[in-house]
């Protein structure tokens, strides 16, 4: 019963959001050392830096405007692919592969993690590690979940290029 529930909530959620169609596409490509996206209808471009834990297991690239931030995350060994953003629900066991999260100015945290566990609400690519320049570069799209309302968000058109790896 549970599994035919998450099959049609997942089912819900695509024909509510078009991001569970790959957008990757046609999405425009981020200025070296920057991500762009749109969220929830508005276009966002800033500087971004990223982190990478334990040898390149774990992706992080940040990026803030103002006191609003997007985080997008990839948990895994052998970074460069594509990995589905899923939800974590009660957040027992393995965390997802990817990650993705909007904090707006009000303390509203928004992530993908708030969705049912393993309900797929986007995807991150990651298409290039660059370990000479020290660089990450990738694109991505994802619907989250405010942890606060439940309000729903779009994130769609992601794009980081070239972002710095800070060790």
């Amino acid at each position: 019963m549970k599994a035919i529930s998450r099959v049609l909530l997942a089912a819900t959620l695509c024909g509510l959001f078009t991001s569970c169609s790959d957008d990757s596409e046609n999405a425009p490509v981020a200025p070296a050392g920057n991500l762009i996206a749109t969220v929830g209808g508005i276009a966002w471009e800033s500087e971004a830096i990223a982190s990478v834990e334990h040898d390149f297991e774990w992706v992080h690239v940040v990026s803030r405007i103002d006191n609003k931030e997007i985080w997008v995350l990839v948990n895994k060994d052998d970074t460069v692919g594509t990995y589905e953003v899923t939800g974590y629900g009660d957040q027992v066991g393995p965390s997802p592969d990817a990650i993705v999260t909007y904090n707006n100015s009000s303390s509203e945290g928004s992530s993908s993690t708030y969705f049912d566990k393993d309900v797929v609400v986007g995807s991150v690519t990651i298409t290039e590690i660059d370990e000479v320049n020290k660089t990450v570069s990738g694109t991505f799209y994802s619907n989250v979940k405010s942890n606060t309302t439940g309000t729903l968000l779009e994130i769609t058109s992601g794009s980081f290029t070239k972002i710095p790896i800070e060790m």
